[in-house]
């Protein structure tokens, strides 16, 4: 086993793992990873892109990779051959990447995420005495989408196809939404209105998180004021994902969101039928994750995600 600058790396050395990772995203979460495996094909050869891989006999076995964006760094990647997963290494190489980090972006948020199961019993310690909050989340699938609307809780409540012209509007009242709330420390990004309209403008305009839909995402208003919106991707030919609900503090527990996301999962179904739709929670959020179980939707794989904030920037209690 030898670890080597991710940017040291060729694209065939890194290839057989990519095909296990694409398995397994596709098997257990139904996404389509072929995109990832051709950002990583055009990618690789521009030796720009910093972090790690662990080599067994010139093929590579484990990878992390990092991306400074938006007063950010991303931990991305962070995926081992599943043997692996409860070794040393992905302690070991993590370790690498922060202390380095902490040398050359020592003013910036990092986090990340870990999807499959197995390295977070080796990580949490070490992300945990490196000053990170670390949130248990849950993937979960709603495979049932033939569920009826409710009435609408508000004759002055209506729905409307969400516009990219909203995005700043959206941004504020997810500024709203995120402040003072446990999901706030999922990413940095939440903490400021600019990091909310960079974050909605990745996912509507740049596809940030699988192909957005249009047609089933939607802004939710009262008496002509935005107080909700839902924003959809499509993962792959079958599976769609949430990738933010929220509702103004204030207009929640009224059933503004259950109408919301109903209204999303009947368009689903009469669009695309038998195809299921998935979303992550924060465990910690146990209200949400009553809801969602009330609604039907079951655990696929736990997971969870990690955030530093920068030197200096304390975050709001729950």
């Amino acid at each position: 086993m030898r670890i080597i600058p991710f940017r040291h790396l060729q694209y065939a050395q890194l290839e057989p793992l990519l095909l296990q990772e694409k398995e397994e995203w596709e098997h257990l979460l139904e996404w389509d990873f072929h995109n990832v495996i051709l950002a990583f094909r055009s990618m690789l050869p521009s030796r720009l892109l910093p972090g790690l891989a662990l080599l067994e006999d010139d093929c590579c076995v484990g990878y992390l990779y990092v991306v400074q964006r938006e007063m950010r760094c991303i931990i991305g990647g962070l995926y081992f051959q599943r043997e692996l997963r409860d070794s040393r290494w992905p302690k070991l190489l993590l370790e690498r990447q922060l202390a380095e980090l902490s040398l050359t972006a020592s003013s910036l948020s990092v986090e990340g995420q870990i999807t499959f199961p197995g390295p977070e019993q080796s990580l949490r310690g070490v992300l945990e005495e490196e000053g990170f909050h670390v949130m248990q989340r849950s993937f979960r699938r709603l495979t049932n989408l033939s569920a009826e609307v409710p009435a609408a809780p508000d004759h002055d409540f209506l729905l409307r196809p969400l516009h990219y012209a909203d995005i700043d509007a959206m941004a504020l009242l997810m500024t709203t939404c995120y402040r003072d709330h446990i999901d706030g420390r999922v990413s940095a990004l939440y903490a400021t209105f600019r990091g909310c309209s960079f974050l909605l403008n990745q996912l509507i305009l740049k596809d940030g998180c699988g192909a957005f839909q249009p047609w089933c995402s939607f802004t939710a208003h009262l008496r002509n004021e935005l107080i909700g919106v839902i924003v959809v991707s499509r993962i792959s030919e079958r599976s769609f994902f949430v990738s933010q609900i929220f509702i103004h503090p204030r207009q929640q527990k009224k059933g503004y969101g259950r109408y919301l996301l109903y209204a999303c999962i009947d368009r689903i179904a009469r669009r695309a039928p038998g195809a299921h739709l998935a979303l992550t929670v924060t465990r910690d959020n146990t209200k949400a994750m009553d809801w969602y179980e009330r609604i039907g939707f079951t655990e696929v794989t736990p997971n969870f995600s990690f955030m530093r904030p920068p030197p200096e920037t304390e975050l709001s209690p729950d």
